[in-house]
Order: C-alpha cells, then structure tokens, then sequence
C-alpha cells in the first residue's frame, strides 16, 4: 500500500509551501482522530463500569448463537417469594401544552424506567405497572397514547411517569397505584421479547432438563445480569444492601452493583439441572439481560439476542 495516495504525491511533487502544510495538518488530523477514538473507548469502559451501557460476557450489542435449540431443549422458570409492595404516589400534575397528558413525580424509579433500560440495552421492559381504582393502564405507551389522547396508557420515564387517564382529561380521582407485573416472563414493550425480572424477595429458578445430544457440541452456560436499583420517594438513590446470588450447576456469584454474570464450560449433565438467580429483601433488582445454554455455534437462548 502507498504511503500516500496518489493525487496527494503528485501534487506534493509539484512543490509549493501550501501542499506541504495541507500534508502536515491531514496527520495531525488523523491524530486528533485518534486521541478522539481512544477517549470514547475510555467512556464507554467508564460507563459500562458504571452500569450505564452493557457489558459482561454477553451484552445488547453481542447476536446470540448462530442456531438454536428451542423445542429441543427444554426448560421451565418459576418465581417464588412474594412480590414487593410499591410506595405512593404524589398527587398528579397537568402537563401543559398537551390535549391529555398527566404526570406523577417519581425519581426513585429512574432505573427501571422504559427509557432508562432502552438506552442501555434492555428496550422498553420496565416492570411497573399503573393502575386507576385497580384498572390497569396500558404501559410501555408511546407518545400520542399519553399526551395527545386520552387513551388511559402510560410510560415510565426518568424522573416521571407521564400518563393519560381513561376517557376523559380531567378524570383523574384515582386512587392510582403502582404494582409489578408479575408475568414470567414479561414481554418487552415494542416487539415482545421475554424478559425475565427478579425482585428483591424473590428468586427465579430455571429448571432445565438433562437430555444434551452429543452432536450439538460443547455444553457451557452463559448468564448475564443487569443490578439495578430502585430507592423510595424519601431516598430515590437509595443503594441496596444486600447482594444478589447468581448459581448455575453448583457455581456461585454475588453482587450488589451494575453486573452479575458468568461464562460456564463443562460436561454436559445427564440429570435435571438449574440456573437460580436471587435477590434478598434488601438487595437490587435484577434484569436477566443473557442466558444462553450450548455454544457459539447450537444454543438455547432464553434470554438475549439470536444471530
């Protein structure tokens, strides 16, 4: 490869203090590009440590395996423990400028807010629910549902859930409530991927069976946890106290911050076997973000992307 293209040597060749000052400001250019380059690579590692973008040993960006194995392998997930209770909420607020649109004040629930998880990854899969005198909304709602129109339809966003009420603008008497929705799994907002959520006081165990057929490969798990916390309206960061457990075929992991996860290659098991996730009363929610059973190349995906 020439060490210049072309036109650049042959303009260089017919001299002149203008060509030779355009060569030197094009290298210092590609060295401003590449300090530029190694700075977001830094704030991406900055962010990921942070919580903020995924990461670990499978993230949003990473195609799961290029085949699966649904139908062949199977596997049940059950939740046990109850659900926690939600606080309050405040009183509602007209938001001014729309022909509908309502808003609660809830900064506590910034991390698991629809736009929050989108933007790091795990699209629009809040787990909160809003209810009008134990009516549901719709939830994950775009725009026109909660602002243009009186659809009774929400979102949860950061800071806010902005929501319209049922039929009417003004009818807005409640008693409004939040809860969780306690689908295993709950389908994400948008295009309905299964995503699988464990609560501080719960613990999610998937059962897989034992029947792994030689000519599917090698056997490993991959499992891939975003930590998140949600505080109350009194402490809206309030960080957990308690760490969350992760345990695949005996293999253990803790953690209370950003991430839990694992990469596990082993002998295949010839009996039922789990993958349990856990968290305590006090310790953070977890978004099941990977869990991939088999390999690169024949997996169960049960929770992530597919190639």
């Amino acid at each position: 490869m020439l060490a210049h293209p072309p036109l650049l040597v042959l303009l260089v060749a017919c001299g002149g203090p203008d060509l030779a000052k355009l060569e030197v400001e094009q290298q210092a250019l590609e060295r401003e590009v590449g300090v530029l380059r190694t700075d977001v690579q830094s704030m991406r590692e900055q962010m990921q440590a942070m919580g903020m973008l995924p990461e670990g040993p499978a993230n949003g960006a990473v195609a799961g395996p290029s085949a699966g194995l649904d139908g062949q392998l199977t596997f049940t997930a059950t939740r046990e423990g109850p659900l926690p209770a939600l606080p309050s909420l405040p009183e509602p607020q007209r938001r001014s400028g729309t022909k509908c649109g309502w808003r609660f004040f809830a900064p506590w629930l910034d991390q698991v807010s629809d736009i929050s998880l989108d933007r790091t990854g795990s699209g629009k899969s809040s787990p909160i629910l809003l209810l009008q005198a134990g009516e549901e909304l719709t939830a994950h709602a775009n725009l026109p549902k909660f602002e243009r129109s009186c659809s009774g339809a929400f979102r949860v966003q950061p800071r806010y859930i902005f929501f319209s009420p049922f039929d009417d603008e003004d009818a807005v008497s409640g008693p409004w409530t939040l809860a969780l929705d306690d689908a295993v799994p709950l389908a994400r907002g948008g295009d309905g991927q299964g995503m699988y959520w464990v609560f501080p006081g719960t613990t999610l165990t998937f059962t897989f069976d034992g029947d792994w057929v030689p000519e599917w490969g090698a056997f490993g798990v991959t499992v891939d946890a975003r930590l998140l916390t949600v505080g109350t309206p009194e402490q809206p960061q309030r960080a957990p106290t308690a760490m969350a457990q992760l345990e695949v075929l005996g293999k253990r992991k803790s953690g209370r911050e950003n991430r839990l996860g694992l990469v596990l290659e082993t002998d295949p098991p010839t009996e039922a076997w789990t993958v349990r996730v856990e968290s305590p009363a006090d310790g953070p929610w977890v978004l099941l973000q990977t869990l991939w059973v088999g390999n690169e190349e024949q997996a169960l995906v049960v929770a992530g992307e597919r190639g």
